[in-house]
């Protein structure tokens, strides 16, 4: 039995990878927002409820707000990536991170509110992460062959 490839399909476009790059680190950051609440308020980790009850409402949140931040900051960033060669999955995934972690700076008045901007970070890293797996990595070849001017053909000598 062959090995499934994980490679993007050519004619499926870049808004296929945008849109599993967005539900990807919605349904991650969540989960890990889910349970950074549930046990910030005494919930022992074998109480599933407690976490559903906090995943519910930050997966509706994120459903929202990643994609507008992946909007607004991702795609800027990736463009950014993209002129200066330097896209690979560590960039991306360090990347979307660290810029996920930028609300960070500006401090936190309590327990919760620093647990949802420290999220941030999981969901910019994942979402990076997802955006160079799903689209960008499959177009890389071409990248550097129309960045760098190189024939997209192997020449016989």
């Amino acid at each position: 039995m062959a090995e499934p490839s994980f490679q993007p399909s050519a004619d499926v476009g870049p808004l296929s990878g945008f849109v599993g790059a967005v539900c990807g680190a919605a349904l991650c950051g969540s989960v890990a927002v889910a349970l950074a609440l549930a046990l910030d308020n005494g919930f022992r980790i074998g109480s599933l409820m407690a976490a559903v009850v906090f995943f519910i409402p930050a997966f509706i949140a994120s459903m929202f707000a990643v994609p507008i931040v992946a909007l607004l900051v991702g795609l800027p960033f990736s463009w950014v990536l993209a002129q200066l060669r330097f896209e690979n999955a560590v960039t991306y995934t360090m990347g979307g991170a660290a810029l996920g972690l930028l609300p960070l700076l500006a401090g936190a008045s309590g327990d919760w509110e620093t647990i949802i901007k420290a999220s941030f970070g999981m969901y910019g890293g994942t979402c990076g992460l997802l955006w160079w797996r799903l689209d960008r990595s499959g177009r890389q070849p071409a990248l550097q062959h129309a960045v760098r001017g190189a024939p997209t053909e192997p020449t016989q000598p």
